[in-house]
């Protein structure tokens, strides 16, 4: 059989079996942890492996060979990373890898991997059901009541090319708002902003020119234009202004076309995509900098926006568990660990993700010691921590950081060589941990 065969023709008892037993571990290892972090040696056939979990704000995250595999929510509901897994597949199976064990995925006792994509894919089927369910019932009732007729799914992109049409703009520079969407953790965009409350639909267009705009809402079935007392423009055209823009796990900043204040912190802002389209952004200041925020987008109602966004970049952008001091503070650990990942410092993805900031500065600067950790074990051929000697990675890591934050212009190799270079040197620590002599 196939690694990457379905799941289909498998037992599925047994794959049930495997995925329970695993989480069993893994919440037994949490619940009886001292420390923020706990290493575990998963026995395979031929080779043993260590797995790290680690205490988070939101919960515990699982990391094995480098890669965050799995996420536990303070409620203990498990959320695997299936594209991690599969890269720690694939890793275990290319026989050319000299640094491979001698092991493979199946005997580590980890849950199949097709197995938990079809239980993902019920779950998101499930959902679909219920959204459809829920829906179908509201329109229901709006029929029963000849009341706020709400627009099918499948003409809302009609509906954007319409009123495109009627304002004889560019459908493309139009913004939909998703009335029915979380934009944070908690809220609707109507919640944040007062003025949308009772509107059955919002529409966001340009007006003469690309900085001055229109929002245009619509209520029973007819249309009316927004005051922009309502919604005060903030630095007027062409803002100077940056927004660190959230999109998944990745950070970027942009310049907004036009932007608009909802309370005296927070805002939201227009800007262009990579295909030049417009999107809104809701943005939150950061420590009282009027010309720095934080934006998340705001779902649309139609086009490829019309997802929900991630919990994680909802929960991030939300006042309840970031002030705009604690923004302030995250920019500050952005700035760091951008600049690290500049010079090259081991990194999963390129550029900053929001989880490498998430935490506090002490939080941020173990999560990098321990990607360096990973990298040096890797360049020495050991893929288990058990089989290295006791604290030499770690303090050698520490160095290399160390090296790396007190010069700034020094790169991630050549840190990691002035470091290899005072172990060789007499008297230095070698990977046996004994003392060198002349």
């Amino acid at each position: 059989m196939e690694e990457n065969e379905s799941v289909e023709g498998k037992d599925l008892a047994i794959q049930e079996q495997i995925k329970d037993n695993f989480e069993r571990i893994i919440t037994e290892i949490i619940n009886n942890m001292e420390n923020e972090s706990a290493t575990v040696t998963i026995e395979g056939n031929n080779a043993n492996i260590s797995m790290n979990i680690e205490k988070m704000k939101e919960g515990y995250k699982v990391r094995l060979l480098g890669k965050d595999i799995v996420s536990v929510d303070k409620s203990g509901e498990f959320t695997y990373n299936l594209e991690s897994l599969q890269k720690i597949k694939e890793e275990l199976a290319n026989k050319n890898r000299p640094d491979r064990p001698i092991t493979n995925y199946k005997d580590l006792g980890l849950p199949d991997i097709e197995y938990l994509r079809e239980l993902e894919q019920k779950k998101q089927s499930k959902e679909l059901e219920k959204s459809i369910d829920k829906n179908e019932g509201e329109r229901e009732e709006v029929e029963k009541d000849d009341k706020k007729p709400k627009l099918d799914k499948k003409n809302e992109d009609k509906s954007k090319e319409e009123i495109a049409k009627k304002y004889n703009v560019d459908s493309r520079q139009v913004v939909h708002i998703a009335m029915d969407e979380k934009v944070t953790q908690d809220e609707r965009f109507q919640n944040l902003a007062q003025w949308a409350e009772g509107y059955d639909d919002i529409y966001v267009m340009p007006g003469k020119d690309n900085y001055t705009w229109h929002t245009i809402g619509v209520k029973e079935g007819k249309e009316e234009e927004i005051e922009q007392s309502n919604n005060r423009q903030i630095g007027g055209k062409n803002p100077d202004i940056t927004i660190k823009r959230i999109d998944g796990e990745k950070i970027e900043e942009v310049k907004p076309l036009a932007m608009y204040e909802l309370d005296n912190n927070e805002s939201y802002a227009l800007v262009r995509d990579k295909t030049g389209e417009v999107e809104m952004l809701y943005c939150r200041q950061e420590g009282g900098d009027e010309k720095t925020y934080w934006g998340i987008i705001v779902p649309e109602a139609s086009g490829d926006n019309t997802i929900q966004r991630n919990p994680e970049e909802r929960s991030f952008i939300s006042p309840r568990n970031n002030s705009s001091e604690d923004l302030s503070k995250k920019a500050e650990e952005l700035e760091k660990a951008a600049d690290l990942d500049e010079r090259g410092i081991p990194s999963e993805e390129k550029g900053v993700q929001t989880y490498e900031i998430e935490g506090t500065s002490e939080q941020n600067r173990k999560e990098r010691k321990e990607q360096i950790v990973e990298d040096l074990l890797k360049r020495d051929g050991i893929l288990d921590r058990a089989n290295a000697m006791p604290g030499y990675y770690e303090n050698k890591a520490e160095r290399v950081l160390r090296l790396m934050e007190n010069n700034k212009k020094i790169t991630y190799e050549e840190a990691v060589e002035r470091v290899e270079q005072t172990n060789r040197e007499p008297g230095g620590n070698t990977p046996d941990n004994k003392r060198t002599r002349v």
